[in-house]
């Protein structure tokens, strides 16, 4: 309900405001990335009709807009904005740090995406007194244990546990983010939840944005990835004509859980007679040729109903970076301990 903080705003009667960003987050429950906009705009218009003033990240140029449309007094915020520099990453520095003018910032969070949120975090801390030294120290003391933003080094692999929750926008942050790691890399990364009608496109364009990174492994889990994966023309290995030429999950043997692209060197030995599901020529029906994958190196990709069934199959995965990512619902975190 475009409504929903309306609730909140009234108990809570904020005298300032900020908005960390507007994303493709509860469409279900909002209609339109518009309507989120409208949802979260609430808080705004709050805090315009008390004369406060609201934290506004200077770099987003929707969010300055919806403060300058209101009127608002801003207090700026960004890394354009302020001057400010975040410094590379690297598999020796994976945590975010930021060159504050000279004065160098070390997190332990993961995601240039955090940088806007630490930024923010220190222009509030100056406007209620602060100081910038105080303010920095319990920045770079945080450290995250609610499987967000969260780096774990186990026996096995480095992991970036990012399974609070996910949505298009921030699953593409975090893949932005997760290209720039070098090494082996695998991605584990659950349906998102809440997308009402958008919902297939969104996972389809996730599909074909993962075809095209340099992954050593791709593993989804849940019905909307299943039903992406066979519009963009992937096809279960249970139907290749040659599956022993493919990796097999866990110790089990390739079966429909693996699947390869239509047209690929390893695709499917029914797709021309059009019996592989998602091949566009079953019945005439399919949606691959509205939305295909052609990538010549396009990965296998493996499919699980639930998070269950993939934690029981990453015995191995080793000497690794991975991306562990989903809505709350899929329950990513199950995985953690089997890597």
């Amino acid at each position: 309900d475009l409504d929903d903080l309306l609730p909140l705003l009234e108990v809570s009667d904020p005298d300032c405001g900020l908005i960390t960003n507007v994303g493709k987050a509860h469409l279900l429950g909002f209609g339109s990335f518009e309507g989120v906009q409208k949802a979260k705009g609430r808080l705004f218009d709050h805090i315009a009709a008390k004369g406060g003033p609201v934290f506004v990240n200077g770099d987003d140029e929707l969010l300055v807009s919806m403060a300058r449309e209101r009127g608002l007094e801003t207090l700026p915020y960004g890394l354009r904005t302020q001057g400010y520099k975040m410094l590379p990453v690297s598999r020796r520095e994976p945590f975010l740090r930021l060159d504050l003018g000279g004065k160098t910032l070390q997190t332990h969070l993961v995601g240039s995406y955090n940088a806007p949120n630490v930024l923010a975090a220190l222009a509030v801390a100056e406007y209620f007194g602060v100081s910038r030294d105080a303010a920095i120290a319990a920045l770079e003391a945080y450290i995250p244990s609610n499987n967000r933003s969260q780096m774990v080094v186990t026996a096995r692999n480095t992991l970036i546990v990012d399974a609070y929750n996910a949505n298009p926008s921030s699953m593409g942050v975090a893949l932005d983010n997760f290209a720039a790691f070098g090494g082996r890399k695998v991605a584990l990364l659950g349906s998102m939840g809440e997308l009402g009608g958008d919902s297939p496109a969104e996972h389809q364009a996730l599909v074909r944005r993962l075809a095209g990174m340099e992954l050593d492994e791709v593993r989804l889990v849940g019905g909307e990835f299943r039903r992406a994966l066979e519009a963009c023309g992937y096809c279960s290995a249970g139907n290749l004509s040659s599956p022993g030429s493919l990796p097999s999950p866990g110790s089990a043997p390739a079966s429909q859980n693996v699947f390869v692209l239509v047209g690929h060197p390893a695709s499917c030995g029914n797709a021309s007679q059009g019996h592989c599901p998602g091949s566009g020529q079953d019945s005439g029906k399919g949606s691959a040729e509205e939305n295909p994958v052609d990538l010549p190196q396009a990965p296998v990709m493996r499919w699980y109903a639930d998070s269950g069934a993939l934690a029981a199959d990453c015995g191995d995965i080793c000497d690794a970076t991975v991306l562990v990512k989903g809505s709350r619902s899929m329950q990513m975190e199950k995985c953690v301990p089997a890597l």
